[in-house]
């Protein structure tokens, strides 16, 4: 009797090259090997189409299901899938050393370049006053005006069950932000016992230790989806250009009122940003952070157009050498 057969499933754990998948809850260790017909390997959140064999509880991955939404970031100068099929993006900080605004502007643009909806979660109130508390939760929530911000503490059992108000179940969440943020703990907490291993951060800097090494899918008692993400150490954006316009729309808008089209924001007579840093409108800083994006957009556009100019000349080199090797052969 054949003991393979096609199925649906959810791939719900990734560690480098291996993969689990998981089918009308049955989990099993999956292959992939040249019966695969798509292009990318799946991700966390990933659906996909599997040949089961029940003898061995393992199957092969045959196809990928079309994403509804895609986290990525550029590593090392290639796009990395984070998670597919996410609905709710979490931004998480701590409120200790780790707390860096310039950052969490980078990861809300992963965020919202993946489709998804996005949040922000403050982790470890515990360690502020309540002037301070104030203070974070005031500074992001005004930064990202259309997007929710949580404040939450562990140790104190606080502001946990509100992050679940955007997040409704059958849906899958991701948390993500650097090591030793509390993202872990969050999703222990969620769960009701302690899956996820953590560990303390390192006080003299207030860096975590990267716990998860590998990504993988856990389903709440309340139907819930969340993926637990390593710690990111940088931020690789992917095609920032749209996303910009969420984050600095108040920058992008400005900069169509300035009174020359060619204005540089720098000393221009009439330049409509530097007078919003005056009134108050935006901060230096803010401004200064979406330069250093923008700069960062022209140089990989750049880099982009001399990789497509070089690849053209190679091509065109190749048909000239073809074309005298057919002529000197018809000699």
């Amino acid at each position: 009797m054949d003991s393979k057969k096609i199925c649906d499933g959810r791939c719900i754990s990734v560690n480098k090259s291996s993969w689990s998948v998981e089918s009308n809850n049955d989990v099993y260790n999956a292959i992939i090997n040249n019966s695969y017909v798509s292009k990318e390997l799946p991700t966390v959140g990933d659906d996909v189409i599997i040949e089961i064999d029940e003898k061995y509880k393992s199957c092969v991955v045959k196809e990928l299901l079309p994403r509804k939404t895609l986290l990525t970031r550029k590593n090392n100068g290639k796009t990395q899938v984070l998670a597919a099929n996410v609905d709710v993006v979490y931004v998480v900080t701590s409120l200790n050393d780790n707390f860096n605004m310039a950052r969490i502007e980078r990861l809300a643009l992963l965020g919202i370049k993946s489709g998804a909806k996005v949040a922000f979660i403050l982790t470890k109130s515990d360690l502020c006053s309540d002037v301070e508390r104030q203070y974070y939760l005031d500074m992001v929530s005004n930064r990202f005006l259309d997007y929710p911000v949580y404040l939450t503490s562990s140790l104190l059992n606080e502001g946990i069950e509100e992050i679940k108000e955007i997040w409704q179940p059958g849906e899958i969440a991701v948390f993500i932000g650097s090591s030793g943020v509390g993202k872990s703990t969050i999703i222990n907490h969620l769960i009701g016992e302690e899956l996820i291993k953590t560990q303390s951060i390192r006080e003299k800097d207030s860096r975590g230790r990267h716990t998860t090494t590998s990504r993988n899918l856990f389903v709440l008692p309340d139907k819930r989806i969340v993926i637990d993400e390593p710690g990111i150490r940088s931020v690789g954006l992917v095609d920032t250009n749209e996303a910009l316009n969420d984050i600095f729309g108040v920058i992008r808008e400005l900069e169509t009122k300035c009174k020359y089209s060619t204005c540089t924001h720098v000393n221009n007579e009439g330049c409509a940003v530097l007078r919003a840093i005056e009134d108050g409108l935006i901060t230096k800083e803010e401004y200064e952070r979406y330069l250093k994006l923008k700069q960062k957009e022209k140089r990989k556009s750049i880099k982009l157009q001399e990789e497509k100019t070089k690849g053209y000349e190679i091509e065109k080199n190749l048909r000239m050498m073809k074309k005298k090797g057919r002529r000197g052969y018809n000699l």
